[in-house]
């Protein structure tokens, strides 16, 4: 009879599955799921996390009873209804004063105050004119801000949410977290007017920007309170404006 030190001694522990396991895989095919679920259901957020909470408590009672393939179901449905309340949140729900709700189509003026969100990023003129414009492209400035306030007559009144500001010419001096002051005009983000074009709406609000402002020159943006140096973005900007002037 073989000692227990040899390995005649243990028996084999042969795997339950056949192949490689891989149940992040499992799970990213859940969320998947739970994603493209509310992309057409459009169900709404309170049954989502409803759903999540009973499928939830169904796999605790399966797994405490021994019914594992049943739980695992369980398991990965509840993970794909927190998926599609995730992407509904991101989708659907925004703040009673996010600034794209006061834009339209057509631009309007307005004055709002920011924190950037990223350093600027230069948009060069095309080198080859196009004749079909009849205003000559120039030079333009792209910054992504953090709206914090809008101003209404006299008053300044809190607004939220994330937008593009465009400027015509070269905006310098702006870092992340510097706060801002800007004289712009504010539009919402056009859909796609003909076929085939890129339907700019839904790349935008993908990324949670409901509206975009631009500004005709430089002068329109104003830093009210610098940033804080020890903002790793902060760094970055500086160096990026200093490989810009090289």
């Amino acid at each position: 009879m073989p000692g227990m030190g040899e390995p005649g001694s243990e028996k084999a522990v042969q795997p339950r599955f056949g192949g490689a396991y891989h149940p992040l895989g499992i799970l990213l095919v859940a969320v998947c799921v739970g994603i493209v679920a509310d992309r057409f259901l459009d169900w709404p957020l309170v049954l989502w996390w409803a759903a999540a909470a009973l499928a939830w408590g169904s796999w605790f009672v399966c797994w405490r009873l021994g019914g594992v393939r049943a739980a695992s179901l369980l398991l990965m449905g509840s993970a794909a209804c927190c998926a599609a309340a995730w992407h509904h949140c991101r989708w659907q729900c925004f703040e009673a004063d996010e600034l794209g709700r006061y834009a339209r189509l057509d631009p309007r003026p307005v004055c709002v105050e920011a924190i950037a969100a990223s350093g600027p990023a230069r948009m060069p003129a095309p080198q080859k004119p196009d004749p079909m414009r009849i205003i000559p492209a120039v030079d333009r400035t792209r910054v992504e801000l953090r709206v914090t306030a809008i101003r209404d007559g006299a008053v300044w009144r809190s607004a939220s949410g994330r937008v593009v500001l465009t400027v015509d010419g070269h905006l310098l001096g702006i870092r992340p977290g510097n706060r801002l002051r800007i004289l712009a005009k504010l539009s919402a983000v056009p859909p796609a007017m003909n076929p085939g074009e890129p339907n700019r709406r839904l790349a935008a609000r993908a990324g949670r920007r409901l509206s975009r402002l631009w500004a005709p020159y430089p002068d329109c943006v104003k830093v009210i309170q610098p940033g804080r140096p020890y903002d790793v973005r902060w760094w970055v900007a500086r160096m990026r404006a200093a490989g810009d002037r090289v």
